[in-house]
């Protein structure tokens, strides 16, 4: 029998809405925050380039640079996963992850996990370019199967243009060389710092989902948290660094089964 992910029940009265990418660490670290603090919410998949209109009409923006993670609560729109986690911190139940005391700590984590997400969409995308079965494992699954094998089929065109929507929107070079220095400088950084604590702070903290997300360029984490195809997994997972950093990968795992639990949405 497959596990399954502990759930949390809310009430569905003042839902938000989420608009994310099932796979993305970036999505991750709001769901994380959201689900942490109980605060009930639909999650809406946003489609990469087709989404566009809806997002924009969703964000009240005509703004070209709106981008997913995306929340919208009542009248507040929130456009990047840190503001969502610091929301969900001000507004939902459950221990506080930005404890007042920490916060200069945990913007710097934050600053860090974007520079090594960063690093990690470019060894990605660079990877998807080679593998069209990776491409497709990256869309997600609009209709039950046998339907959505169907759709699978017929979209290879679309997997295409969004790996090229990737390249030139975020300006990936070909090589991946520097990306990779990029990663194991700040996977080392990670290291040091933990010490071998179960931690960054004194306690759980955005500290540690802003940072436990960056390992996903490592591997990705494990059914039932994440649900990534096989050829996906591949791309995403670097062999190499893997071997290196498996302690890291290990505190990951671990704070998950700690710590993450999903809402029902």
């Amino acid at each position: 029998m497959t596990s399954q992910l502990p759930t949390i029940s809310s009430p569905s009265a003042n839902r938000g809405e989420l608009l994310g990418l099932f796979y993305s660490p970036y999505t991750e670290r709001a769901r994380w925050a959201l689900d942490h603090h109980e605060v009930p919410y639909k999650y809406s998949e946003y489609l990469m380039m087709l989404g566009d209109p809806l997002l924009h009409w969703k964000a009240r923006s005509l703004k070209s640079n709106v981008t997913v993670p995306f929340f919208i609560h009542g009248t507040r729109r929130l456009g990047d996963s840190y503001a969502i986690a610091q929301y969900a911190d001000q507004i939902g139940t459950g221990s506080k992850l930005f404890s007042p005391n920490d916060l200069a700590a945990i913007d710097q984590w934050n600053r860090a996990s974007e520079a090594t997400l960063g690093a990690a969409r470019a060894v990605v995308v660079h990877r998807l370019r080679e593998n069209s079965e990776a491409r497709l494992d990256h869309l997600p699954k609009l209709l039950p199967e046998p339907f959505n094998g169907a759709l699978r089929s017929a979209a290879g065109p679309i997997a295409n243009l969004a790996i090229r929507y990737l390249q030139k929107s975020f300006q990936i070079k070909d090589s991946t060389a520097e990306h990779l220095t990029e990663l194991r400088k700040r996977f080392l950084a990670l290291r040091q710092a933990l010490g071998g604590r179960p931690y960054l702070l004194e306690k759980f903290s955005y500290a540690d989902i802003t940072s436990s997300v960056c390992v996903q360029a490592l591997e990705p984490v494990e059914e039932p948290y994440l649900s990534l195809g096989s050829a996906a997994r591949e791309a995403w997972r670097i062999g190499e660094l893997a071997r290196e950093f498996s302690d890291l990968i290990e505190w990951r795992n671990s704070l998950y089964r700690k710590h993450r639990t999903r809402s029902a949405c």
